[in-house]
């Protein structure tokens, strides 16, 4: 990939330029220049402007995320960032995107074990080119707010829920 090659060769160039000895600018006590200083200011300018550029970058960095349900059916999504995004943030792409918002939605990496991915994890904590289970519970189901027993299962009237009277 052109894109790893050129951050890569961005890492190499950076570390060569902090590796490198300044015997003067390096010691404990260095006479002040107002030249000097503005240069180191203007130093730190560019390197603010070398974060602000790697944080920009890690946030264009997309891919295709495609989990499964168990019978194998994909609920694709375009466009995830894993190196910014959270696992709570696509599992609220998977539900506005395919229409589920009703349910708990669950990512689990299966290879040796079944492990449920961490809400507050980044996409990238994990090994995204292994498959990844979408599991869907239908909240209504999994967290009851209310249980409701009939005393006649055909009568679904209020007035037939048991221990009313």
């Amino acid at each position: 990939l052109q894109s790893f090659r050129e951050a890569a060769e961005l890492n190499v160039q950076v570390a060569q330029l902090l590796s490198q000895q300044r015997s003067y600018l390096d010691q404990p006590k260095v006479q002040y220049c107002k030249a000097t200083a503005l240069i180191l200011k203007e130093l730190l300018k560019r390197t603010e402007n070398l974060q602000e550029y790697c944080h920009e970058r890690l946030g264009a960095l997309s891919c295709e995320f495609a989990p499964k349900n168990m019978a194998g059916l994909e609920f694709p999504l375009s466009n995830v960032r894993p190196a910014v995004e959270t696992v709570k943030q696509v599992k609220q792409q998977l539900r506005f995107q395919h229409d589920c918002q009703s349910c708990v939605v669950k990512l689990c990496l299966t290879k040796e074990q079944v492990m449920e991915m961490q809400d507050d994890y980044l996409m990238m904590d994990y090994d995204l080119n292994q498959e990844v289970s979408l599991v869907l519970v239908d909240s209504l189901v999994a967290n009851p707010l209310v249980r409701l027993l009939f005393e006649d299962a055909e009568n679904k009237l209020y007035e037939s829920v048991s221990g009313l009277s």
